[in-house]
């Protein structure tokens, strides 16, 4: 049976530090999506004091943009079944307002206000420039002569090398010495791009705005990326490199990261390059939270602890299904390589490899992997000996001329790439078997489960059936949090992926005990920390 509880609470909002009472709340958290929320404010009169509204007298003064926070206060709890909820006034949304609205119904008529999550800040424009559209030519916001920076040590470039914009060390000496990939790497470089303006018009029309936005950093963005936390729940995107050849592994994702800069960034939002290049080409997932955010080494299937426990008194209502149109026997990878006497260039074959049963029937699916996994077996891994890039290298005829470069254990790179494409496989095998397998369920109001947790959901069955098959638990992953407070009632439904039971949970095939390429397992986290 379902367990009721009640909890005397008041929701209030605040636009551009201006009180408002609200009547309705709603707001949907979903992995690697900006949050929004809509706030019903009340209209009219009180007809007990007769005094207006505060939305009659402040309406006109809403602007875009304005600074939208939603806070609620929970009093004491009357009994012993009653949730356990923070003291105080507690944040629930942190945003800015994107626009209002008017509703009205048979039962209600309110003023609506559109409020956007203060991550938008990482769409507002261009990467190189604050003050320049993405859609707008590259041509307008690019330098002709890319200002590039020139390394001062190490990584696949060497210490005369040039690296993309921010990048004062070597990618690879980060990755290589168990740095963070996100923390250490990618994080610090997006800030200090944000830090720049690379505004060049060469257009006489727009050449004032030019030179007084040349010196402006990109202010949105940079206050967005400083509230991505490295503390609490995150878990540091350290490469697990103990079984593969680390030198190939962190030259490789160097290359990829440096091919992927330049004028890509003309075109691209800083949401977008962290979203869709950098989260699915290193595979981590963003996980929005109310006042901060965590980019997360999610993946689906994952067989490990839950993060929390569903118990079956805590939903009201539960939606499950799965499809599987054709089951799958196996999962290859594509890989690309080259000769190294440069005869056979470009060679595709397939190069990961995953199978939970060789005898059973199913299709084959053929799949590319990630695209700085293609560099470790190409004659490129050769260049930095070929280079020089610490100076003269000894000959025969120039003996002491310097130290004598090595040259790459093409075999030592070789297993590192099959050992790397055979993970991959795995985790796309796993994707693809539980992919269709996703439900919903509803329950009380809760912040304490973000998108991108894993949750064991107990399923009660009948107790008059013995040995009741019906009953158990599931595992499955949150992919969205959505939050309705109306009228006195108050729940939170969630959206779920990759469902199993719990002997499915231990199968191969049906759930991976590891991320293909990180040492850390990521259980999940709440939507604040005062909900911990």
């Amino acid at each position: 049976m379902t367990r009721i509880a009640v909890s005397k609470f008041r929701v209030w909002c605040t636009v551009d530090g201006k009180e408002f009472q609200v009547t309705s709340f709603n707001t949907s958290f979903e992995i690697n999506a900006i949050p929004t929320a809509q706030i019903a404010v009340p209209v009219g009169r009180n007809v007990y004091t007769s005094e207006s509204a505060q939305i009659h007298a402040s309406v006109r003064e809403f602007k875009i943009s304005d600074v939208v926070k939603v806070y609620m206060s929970v009093g004491t709890p009357g009994g012993a079944d009653d949730e356990d909820w923070p003291a105080g006034d507690i944040l629930i949304f942190d945003g800015f307002l994107s626009g209002t609205g008017f509703r009205k119904s048979v039962t209600e008529v309110s003023y609506i206000l559109h409020v956007q999550h203060w991550l938008v800040q990482l769409t507002y424009s261009s990467c190189l420039s604050a003050d320049s559209h993405p859609m707008n030519p590259a041509q307008l916001t690019y330098p002709s002569i890319v200002p590039l920076r020139v390394a001062s040590g190490g990584g696949a470039l060497g210490v005369n090398g040039q690296l993309p914009y921010g990048f004062d060390s070597a990618i690879s000496e980060e990755i290589g010495s168990d740095g963070d990939l996100w923390g250490d790497v990618l994080l610090p470089w997006l800030e200090d791009t944000a830090n720049e303006n690379f505004y060049d018009s060469y257009d006489e029309r727009i050449d004032p705005i030019v030179v007084s936005a040349g010196e402006r950093p990109n202010t949105a963005a940079l206050a967005a990326l400083k509230r991505f936390s490295l503390v609490g729940d995150y878990k540091p995107l350290v490469l697990d490199l103990a079984a593969v050849d680390s030198d190939t592994i962190a030259s490789a994702i160097e290359q990829d990261v440096q091919q992927t800069t330049y004028m890509a960034f003309a075109n691209t939002t800083f949401w977008n390059k962290i979203v869709r290049d950098f989260g699915g080409n290193y595979l981590f997932s963003i996980v929005p939270r109310i006042a901060d955010a965590y980019v997360a080494p999610r993946i689906g299937g994952i067989r490990s602890a839950f993060r929390h426990s569903i118990e079956a008194d805590e939903y009201a209502s539960v939606d499950m299904g799965a499809r599987l149109e054709q089951p799958l026997k196996g999962v290859g990878i594509v890989a690309s390589g080259a000769a190294l006497t440069g005869v056979f260039a470009n060679e595709v074959g397939i190069g990961g490899w995953y199978s939970p049963d060789e005898d059973a029937d199913g299709l084959i699916m053929i799949r590319g992997g990630p695209a700085w996994l293609q560099y470790a077996l190409i004659p490129s891994s050769f260049a930095a000996v070929s280079a020089a890039p610490t100076g003269v290298v000894g000959s025969a005829s120039q003996p002491g001329g310097g130290v004598q470069g090595t040259q790459p254990d093409i075999t030592t790179s070789s297993q590192t790439l099959k050992t790397m494409l055979d993970r991959y496989a795995e985790a796309i095998y796993v994707h693809e078997a539980l992919k269709s397998r996703q439900g919903s369920l509803t329950g009380k109001l809760r912040f304490d489960i973000a998108p991108g947790s894993i949750v064991k959901i107990e399923v009660a069955g009948d107790a008059f059936i013995p040995e009741d098959r019906l009953g158990g638990s599931l595992y499955a992953h949150i992919l969205r949090v959505t939050i309705a407070i109306k009228y006195g009632q108050a729940s939170t439904s969630f959206v779920l992926s990759h469902i199993r039971t719990e002997e499915e949970n231990a199968k191969d095939g049906l759930s991976i005990d590891r991320h293909p390429i990180y040492d850390a397992t990521w259980t999940g986290t709440s939507l604040s920390d005062d909900f911990d």
